[in-house]
């Protein structure tokens, strides 16, 4: 019977460790105990995020690499994939940029859709025991998953930035993002009122911060 019962847990994904990052565990705090309880969400990506859940308050719960995104920068001329424009825009008009904003990308499909996510979201975005606020402001490959600004990435702890050249360089893995859907309000908004509003909903959902 016993043998059952932890087969189902494994199965099911509630085992101990079996949905994040052992080193993220005292910053998720209490959003381990929504994990228990969210949805498993039957999607995988080419390159990306595997694990990924729906949590029971609607938040979109993933863990991936996290790929740079230079779009919007003066760096993007560096990249071999970079991009002067970005898919949400200031109010002016201009990109994002992804040198001072720290913003997520999420995939150019409906993916994100069928969770009521939108441009100007704001997600938490965890990282061994750091953490950060972004805010949802560029369109990524159709199949992959995890990918960040470069502002994103220093907050983190991964500076892409070095001696003023630019080094396209990934976080491999064990990066969790935690999007909050109808959170924003359709504006990339500024570091400080992201962090702001960043903060108060992971709190919120049982995360610890600082």
């Amino acid at each position: 019977m016993l043998a059952i019962v932890i087969g189902l847990l494994i199965m099911s994904g509630t085992a101990s460790g079996a949905n994040y990052p052992s080193a993220s565990r005292q910053r998720l705090g209490g959003i381990v105990d929504l994990l228990n309880k969210a949805t498993k969400i039957d999607r995988s990506f080419a390159k990306g995020g595997k694990t990924i859940y729906k949590l029971p308050g609607g938040q979109l719960y993933y863990v991936s690499l996290l790929d740079l995104d230079s779009d919007g920068s003066r760096w993007a001329k560096q990249d071999a994939t970079g991009q002067s424009g970005t898919s949400l825009r200031q109010p002016d008009g201009k990109a994002v940029d992804s040198d001072s904003v720290p913003f997520f990308v999420l995939p150019g499909s409906g993916f994100y859709r069928q969770f009521g996510i939108q441009l100007g979201d704001i997600a938490a975005i965890i990282y061994k025991d750091r953490v950060e606020f972004a805010v949802f402001a560029d369109h990524g490959p159709k199949q992959k998953l995890g990918e960040g600004s470069i502002a994103l990435h220093r907050s983190i702890g991964h500076e892409t930035i070095r001696s003023g050249q630019f080094h396209d360089e990934a976080i491999d893995k064990d990066v969790i993002t935690i999007v909050f859907p109808k959170s924003g309000d359709g504006t990339p908004q500024t570091p400080a009122k992201i962090r702001a509003l960043g903060q108060k909903l992971f709190s919120e959902l049982g995360g610890r911060f600082p």
